[in-house]
């Protein structure tokens, strides 16, 4: 398969204009040898690369939609309902197709995999709403379909497009997800949804250069349209860790944490007291709601200075412990992220805790030179897999048999 595959890519061979049948014995049976791998392991790590043979390869990306659609209905409810799910999302097998699946789990990721599949739900339904809320709740970080109103809202916020370098724009390091956020707000203004100038927001307007007036103003948007939610706080904390200058809309009504906490406030005031532990223990003492929790852990963590957390590591310990597994990992998402793009290097933490997790997340705050070449993929290792005709000889490809056989 990976010979072929890379051949396609290659443009060496194209795909099949229709399945050949030469033996008129029925079903064809690469199809059917296929299909049957991955019935009886939707989690197989090669699944994906067998998908795209059946809907690349054999041409067959209709009928690969139909097969899949049917085997997903008969997962929903079971242990195997997001193996299939991923197997849709890895190709938006689902795009163009409307459904209601009002009973479906959409925890532990499901909601993500189900809006990367292109599955949309009817539009104004309950389902929706349970979707855009698994979105808002930080489940839904990385979703790679624009095919419904709740996926477009995922990818116009998505995290990873609020990080930059510059002082004058954000330059996303991943052209997929640019394109995809412009192609997102398309499609929300094309709706006329509101989240069409939430998600523009984002622009740097003019004296907002090298300042978090963009973290601010989306965040700012997001929370008067829907009130707390983790989307909001994210992105405010995002600005607050970023190396810009604060600024913001001053709120005097709001607080940075707590039942009257603002993202904007939040932002503002968290960078300002980066360096004190004592306001950092004041404002744990106002959150109450995981919500809460949560904003003050990775807030503390990603913006206040190395020290301040090394002091106050045992509280950040006991915090994350009382979150909600499912609001734990967002936590944990969003920190790694922070950390991952740099903006922490100069904030060491020293100190150990008992938490492995966040050990793991501290490591990341000290720079390790990378050992690869080039763009640090070591993708200039791998072994080029040989051309589809060197395969062909090899193998005896090419032989006239006496029986013709489909290979």
């Amino acid at each position: 398969m990976n010979v072929l595959l890379s051949a396609l890519d290659r443009r060496d061979i194209t795909h099949l204009p229709e399945l050949p049948n030469p033996t008129d014995a029925g079903a064809d049976p690469t199809w059917s040898r296929l299909t049957t791998l991955i019935s009886k392991n939707p989690s197989d790590t090669a699944n994906p690369q067998r998908v795209r043979v059946l809907r690349e390869l054999l041409n067959q990306r209709s009928e690969f939609a139909k097969w899949w659609y049917e085997q997903l209905a008969a997962a929903i409810g079971t242990e195997q309902q997001n193996a299939w799910l991923a197997i849709g999302a890895c190709c938006e097998a689902g795009a163009g197709i409307t459904v209601d699946f009002e009973d479906m789990d959409l925890s532990d990721g499901a909601a993500e995999l189900f809006l990367s599949t292109g599955l949309a739900p009817t539009p104004g339904d309950s389902f929706e709403t349970a979707l855009l809320a698994a979105v808002l709740n930080g489940e839904c970080p990385r979703v790679t379909s624009t095919s419904s109103m709740p996926a477009q809202v995922a990818a116009a916020l998505a995290p990873g497009e609020f990080f930059t370098s510059s002082t004058t724009g954000f330059i996303s390091g991943d052209a997929r997800a640019k394109r995809r956020r412009s192609e997102a707000i398309t499609q929300l203004r094309k709706a006329n949804s509101p989240w069409e100038e939430i998600a523009k927001t984002r622009g740097y307007k003019p004296g907002y250069k090298g300042s978090t007036f963009p973290w601010a103003d989306t965040a700012t948007a997001v929370h008067d349209h829907v009130g707390r939610c983790w989307t909001a706080s994210e992105i405010a904390i995002i600005g607050a860790a970023s190396p810009f200058k604060v600024a913001h809309t001053k709120r005097p009504e709001s607080t940075a944490f707590g039942p009257t906490g603002h993202p904007s406030e939040l932002l503002a005031q968290s960078r300002t007291n980066a360096g004190k532990a004592s306001w950092w223990r004041e404002q744990l003492g106002t959150v109450h709601s995981d919500l809460e929790r949560a904003e003050w852990a990775l807030a503390l963590w990603c913006v206040a200075t190395g020290p301040v957390v090394s002091e106050l590591l045992p509280e950040l310990t006991e915090v994350l412990a009382q979150l909600t597994n499912s609001r734990r990992r967002t936590v944990l998402r969003a920190a790694e992220q922070i950390a991952r793009f740099g903006w922490l290097e100069r904030r060491p933490v020293s100190g150990s805790t008992t938490n492995a997790e966040l050990d793991a997340l501290n490591q990341l705050r000290v720079p390790v030179p990378s050992t690869e070449p080039g763009d640090g993929t070591g993708s200039s290792n791998q072994t080029p897999l040989p051309s589809l005709l060197s395969v062909a000889r090899a193998d005896r490809w090419l032989k006239v048999d006496s029986q013709s056989v489909y290979k």
